[in-house]
């Protein structure tokens, strides 16, 4: 009876999932959804190089190939976000289902003595631990924002990975114990693989398995040379890890930190307030901020300031202290509190990442749920039914509020208003109230808005940048004072939206949907942008001299157009570069120069799988053709 009331119990919970997250789907994307899935217009040819374009040109070190493809199935619903949150529902509906699964195999491993009458209780327990992760509303900024499918589908691989190596170290009787793990071994680099591809951070796998292994050593006999061996070939990503840490410590620790307003030191002093947070608003939701837009989140700048940095550190040290003194007693309790700590060791570490956002929690939090499973297991027997009943009601707590939180992320407008209104000085709730307004054609109230909380952000740029825009999207919106924009781009601190925004603006004038003059105010900005030093560096000053260049182009300008483009290859000999460098000398009659670039060009191309040289194969064909009549002419 046990073992259909159990796939009966799941079934119905995975519905209840679907349930509460559905109302979500009429929602839109948001932040980087669209600048990262975009390519997916393109794939509708079914070209090739359309697919490997899209593949291949993803986001982080890796470019998440593996999550793309997703999203590549999906092409043929796109711009619609509805069907993207829907496998996103599923995928999260899995994971649920994993969790229960390593609830329960990390019990019998470590409680292989379980009384069968205890052990029906238990199994109820953890199924209702696991759906109370799964209906934990902090979830909602991952599974509702399209893109997180990425952290989604690396927790899948991740949970695939650990669950294999728990079952065969500690549960199986397949073959012998060395065989056994060889295979989990195996499983487990394998599992790593597909989680990287995934998303970075399913790096952090074999941590994961290793906190198991020596939290609960694997009782069956193992001999030492084989158990050495695989531990190491098990923990090899992570010495690649730090290889590259070391050999590229200038890219991840300098250089990173150059264009973010806290320091390495501080980033880590501030974890140590935001990992408690994590903890506190996946174990009591109610009453909390579920908010994706958190860029303006105080940054701790001493262990005294604020107090609550070294209340945060002292709650983690405790963490760590009771999990090494109960390691033996009460092993899902330390395993538990290692499995939190060490899920969050990438992106809540040292590396210069933002601050803040609640889908680094996703994976993580499934160790504090494994802390109450711990706890649980270790109650009398009599109390047990309590617990599991006042368990069913906190699900049922946590269900209430996703869907509230649910309800929410399905109405786009009312949603960015509450986020702004709650948050008014974080830059991003600012501009997507702003763009809310604009895709709800609200021109004249996106208009306002500029005008009225402009002054709220004396040093950021993007804003009357983004103003500038909304003019060449409605011509009546109010205008923004060249003045203010002038200004601002003189004292501005770097943010890269504003480079996108400028770009984004001149896709426009090319188009000829902005009106007379704005040309000239994107170019003085990014002229004035090009002398702030905080723009005038890295990729910035790259990209504020193609923008530049580009204005002078299409004025008639070639030779300003040419200086711009000439200090942009300088620093930089990105294809896209070189590729307007070769226009513009052909368009100035420099045939000898345009053929040079062109090598350059070819060099940097010619045989690349490089996404952005498959994208401008076409074009670069087309300069080719070009420089051939051009050589006939001058022959």
């Amino acid at each position: 009876m046990k073992w259909i009331a159990v796939p009966a119990a799941l079934l119905v919970l995975v519905g209840a999932l679907l349930f509460m997250n559905f109302p979500g789907s009429s929602g839109a994307w948001i932040l980087d959804d669209f600048g990262n899935l975009a390519g997916l217009a393109g794939l509708s040819a079914g070209s090739l190089d359309s697919y490997y374009s899209f593949l291949a040109g993803g986001v982080g070190s890796l470019g998440r190939p593996l999550s793309l493809l997703t999203f590549a199935f999906q092409n043929e619903s796109w711009p619609d976000p509805h069907d993207f949150k829907v496998v996103n529902y599923i995928i999260h509906a899995v994971n649920f289902l994993l969790v229960f699964t390593l609830i329960l195999n990390l019990t019998r491993a470590t409680r292989p003595t379980t009384t069968a009458n205890s052990s029906c209780i238990l199994l109820f327990l953890g199924l209702v631990i696991a759906f109370i992760w799964a209906a934990s509303p902090i979830h909602q900024t991952t599974i509702q924002y399209v893109v997180q499918r990425m952290a989604m589908l690396a927790a899948f691989w991740m949970l695939v990975g650990i669950n294999l190596w728990i079952y065969l170290l500690y549960i199986s009787g397949f073959k012998t114990a060395d065989f056994r793990l060889g295979l989990a071994s195996a499983s487990v680099l394998l599992c790593t693989v597909l989680a990287v591809l995934s998303k970075e951070n399913g790096i952090l796998l074999p941590l994961l398995c290793a906190v198991v292994f020596f939290v609960k050593p694997p009782e069956k006999c193992v001999s030492r040379p084989l158990r050495i061996l695989s531990i190491n070939a098990v923990l090899s990503p992570l010495y690649l890890l730090i290889a590259l840490f070391v050999v590229e410590y200038q890219k991840y620790f300098i250089d990173a930190y150059a264009f973010r307003d806290f320091s390495l030191t501080e980033r880590l002093l501030t974890q140590f307030r935001i990992l408690p947070l994590y903890a506190i608003k996946t174990l009591y939701p109610v009453g909390q901020d579920f908010f994706l837009l958190w860029d303006n989140f105080p940054v701790s700048q001493s262990l005294l300031n604020p107090i609550t940095t070294l209340l945060g550190l002292a709650l983690i040290a405790v963490g760590l202290l009771v999990a090494f003194f109960v390691r033996k007693r009460f092993p899902l309790v330390a395993i538990g509190i290692l499995f939190f700590l060490a899920a969050h060791l990438l992106e809540s570490s040292v590396l210069a990442l933002e601050l803040y956002f609640e889908h680094r929690n996703y994976l993580p939090s499934v160790g504090l749920f494994i802390v109450l499973a711990g706890v649980a297991v270790e109650l009398p027997r009599k109390v047990l039914p309590i617990v599991a009943g006042g368990a069913a009601i906190f699900s049922l707590i946590f269900s209430f509020v996703t869907y509230h939180e649910a309800q929410i992320w399905g109405d786009p407008l009312k949603q960015s208003v509450r986020w702004y209104h709650e948050n008014p000085t974080s830059p991003r709730t600012h501009s997507h109230m702003a763009s809310m307004l604009v895709s709800y054609q609200l021109y004249g109230k996106a208009g306002d808005f500029y005008a009225e909380t402009i002054e709220e952000f004396p040093d950021n740029v993007t804003k009357p940048l983004a103003w500038l825009e909304l003019s060449c999207v409605n011509h009546s919106a109010t205008p923004v004072p060249e003045k203010l924009l002038y200004q601002r781009a003189q004292i501005a601190k770097y943010d890269k939206n504003a480079v996108n925004t400028l770009s984004s603006i001149i896709d426009k004038l090319e188009s000829g949907r902005c009106p007379a003059g704005t040309a000239g105010k994107v170019l003085k900005t990014s002229l004035l942008l090009l002398e702030n030093e905080k723009f005038g560096r890295g990729r910035a000053f790259v990209d504020l001299n193609v923008a530049a260049a580009k204005i002078y182009f299409y004025a008639g300008e070639l030779d300003k157009a040419k200086q711009h483009l000439a200090d942009a290859v300088e620093r930089s000999k990105r294809p896209d570069v070189l590729f307007a460098a070769v226009q513009v000398a052909i368009a100035a009659g420099e045939h000898s120069n345009a053929v040079v670039l062109y090598q350059i060009l070819e060099s940097r191309c010619g045989m690349s799988i490089d996404p952005q040289c498959v994208e401008l194969k076409p074009g670069i064909e087309e300069l080719e053709q070009k420089l051939k009549m051009g050589g006939e002419r001058a022959g």
